[in-house]
């Protein structure tokens, strides 16, 4: 639901309005890729802000502890989302959002797969080992009910595997198109 902005509001407060709602979106939308809340509302922020931002800046615009912030841009950084960026004068650590989208795609699902995808396709692994523990004979109606369902499960996370594969190769494929793009641009 978008925010509203009273009908004599400035130029300046519709801006204003119109961050907060991408912040909110942001962290909404993360938890569908398998962030939390806040790393979205932090890419949120530094998405829209011109220049780079520190801990400190990030925290107090979101309401958060500067420990969380510090938290949330480590994993941030490691999926390649924001990037720190030197300041020059300045001993803080400095903050920027990355803005290739194909680059974050990729990046979100390298950091899904070792996380959350392994624990899945693990825990369906484990509970069919149980299963044929449970009823080696294949006697067991329940148990025969379970060994397909999780079989039709492991099939779909493996193809699901191929698949955030294919992206990770696809996205490779169109970096390295664009850097012969540019290369020929310059001869």
């Amino acid at each position: 639901m978008a925010s509203q902005v009273h009908v004599g509001a400035s130029t300046d407060e519709r801006l204003e309005t119109a961050k907060q709602t991408l912040i909110q979106g942001t962290g909404r939308i993360s938890a569908f890729w398998g962030l939390k809340e806040a790393m979205g509302r932090i890419y949120g922020l530094l998405y829209l802000t011109p220049g780079a931002m520190s801990l400190d800046d990030i925290a107090d615009t979101l309401g958060m502890s500067k420990g969380s912030v510090s938290i949330h841009i480590r994993d941030l950084e490691g999926i390649g989302m924001v990037r720190k960026v030197w300041n020059v004068g300045s001993r803080r650590d400095y903050y920027e959002a990355e803005t290739d989208f194909w680059a974050i795609a990729k990046g979100i699902f390298k950091y899904r797969e070792k996380k959350e995808f392994d624990q899945a396709l693990g825990s369906v692994k484990d509970s069919l080992r149980m299963v044929e523990t449970a009823d080696p004979d294949h006697q067991n109606p329940t148990a025969e009910f379970y060994r397909e369902r999780l079989a039709e499960m492991e099939k779909f996370f493996a193809t699901l595997d191929k698949l955030v594969d294919a992206v990770q190769a696809l996205t490779e494929l169109r970096l390295s198109a664009l850097a012969e793009l540019g290369r020929e641009a310059q001869d």
